[in-house]
């Protein structure tokens, strides 16, 4: 019976090398994945998101990119005391969306990083590099009170203008543990637009036509609102 069996195991090995010699070969002809190619032409000159009086900073492009930072100071709840916002990189290129709290001194309290990874596996494909953004990319903090309860909301945007956006909501409450609080997000292609009333609008195209869902923010939720009564 031993010797029966001889035969079949070594023509297992065989089999085996033979298809992990295949494998190899497979690999080294298959060629390099190739990067998304940048769209013809200059990027749309709208941003990521806006409205009639709202304060952002952006910066373009993937991390390893960047250069510098962008800083934007605003005074999110009217108590005379201003927050920071800051666009950065960490040592391994990941994107830093800093929130700096301070007190009436002006000295900082504490710093919170707004890329969580909730908000990074929100990250359309379309976007994303290994560990990072496509290299066309803008990233964008914006500041404004969407819902006019006289505190402004935090928007972290990403998008290329074209294809992807994703636009995520952060409440401000200075007294909580963590002051800043992820809602949700507006997905679409282009931009995200406030035009008062607690009224959001998600473009699909680049901001022409009917291609746009609308939104309602209001107590802290995100409500998807039948467009025909808003119809452009």
């Amino acid at each position: 019976m031993k010797h029966k069996k001889r035969p079949a195991r070594n023509t297992s090995c065989i089999l085996l090398a033979m298809a992990f010699a295949l494998s190899l070969t497979s690999c080294a002809n298959e060629e390099p994945q190739q990067k998304a190619p940048v769209p013809d032409g200059e990027p749309p000159a709208f941003d990521l998101f806006s409205a009639e009086d709202y304060e952002y900073t952006v910066m373009y492009g993937s991390p390893d990119t960047w250069d510098d930072e962008k800083n934007l100071t605003v005074n999110l709840d009217n108590d005379g005391i201003s927050e920071e916002f800051i666009i950065t990189k960490g040592k391994k290129n990941e994107i830093i969306l800093n929130a700096v709290v301070r007190n009436a001194e002006g000295k900082t309290i504490d710093s919170y990083n707004l890329w969580t990874t909730e908000l990074d596996s929100l990250l359309p494909d379309e976007l994303r590099e290994p560990g990072s953004i496509i290299n066309y990319a803008y990233t964008q903090i914006s500041c404004c009170d969407i819902d006019e309860d006289g505190t402004k909301e935090v928007l972290v945007s990403v998008g290329d203008k074209r294809r992807a956006n994703l636009t995520a909501i952060y409440e401000y409450h200075k007294d909580d543990p963590v002051p800043f609080s992820f809602i949700g997000q507006l997905p679409c292609e282009s931009k995200v637009e406030y035009k008062g009333n607690q009224i959001l609008w998600a473009y699909d195209a680049l901001c022409c036509g009917n291609a746009y869902t609308v939104y309602r923010y209001d107590n802290e939720t995100i409500t998807e609102i039948e467009t025909e009564a808003y119809a452009q």
